[in-house]
């Protein structure tokens, strides 16, 4: 996961200092995001939370 994190991080770095972020880093970005929170939602929260798939939300299509 700490991989995932610093895609997130670098791809972050890069768009926020106008360097060039391509389509395919931005959704493989929010993938790893989606994936990081689920873990926190599903292991900090008090009750069980229900997590959908991200492929099926209707927004996130390569």
């Amino acid at each position: 996961m700490f991989r995932e994190l610093n895609v997130i991080r670098v791809n972050g770095n890069n768009g926020a200092h106008g360097k060039t972020v391509r389509k395919f880093e931005s959704l493989m970005s929010l993938k790893n995001l989606f994936r990081f929170l689920s873990f926190l939602s599903k292991y900090y929260s008090e009750t069980d939370p229900t997590i959908g798939s991200l492929h099926n939300s209707g927004w996130f299509c390569f």
